[in-house]
């Protein structure tokens, strides 16, 4: 059984959302400022390929669409179970990394 306070989690993860949301967003505007030949800035700096662009947008998107998955989980009660094997996914894991959709073993075995 879960001991976590979900009400924590739900925070920790709507925290990260906002987060990831502002880096899409600063990401976006730096992308249509580059598209438009809008001077220079640091997001191309660190990322001058299309490919490392297109990369940071994944990851950013990955990031949001694991923490909005978790927050669905919460509300509808299957937060802390492993969508593998069905069991709990470890507390500390939990805590670690509060969108984790799999316990350790399953985790282990999927990679």
């Amino acid at each position: 059984m879960l001991l976590l306070d979900t009400e924590s989690i739900k925070e920790r993860l709507e925290e990260k959302k906002k987060e990831i949301e502002e880096q899409i967003r600063i990401n976006n505007k730096a992308l249509e400022g580059a598209l438009n030949g809008e001077g220079h800035n640091a997001y191309l700096d660190n990322c001058t390929s299309p490919a490392s662009k297109r990369q940071r947008a994944l990851s950013l998107a990955k990031c949001l669409l694991n923490i909005n998955s978790a927050l669905l989980r919460l509300e509808s009660g299957n937060y802390g179970s492993c969508q593998d094997c069905g069991g709990y996914i470890e507390e500390k894991r939990l805590l670690a990394n509060p969108e984790a959709r799999r316990c350790l073993h399953c985790q282990d075995v999927s990679i």
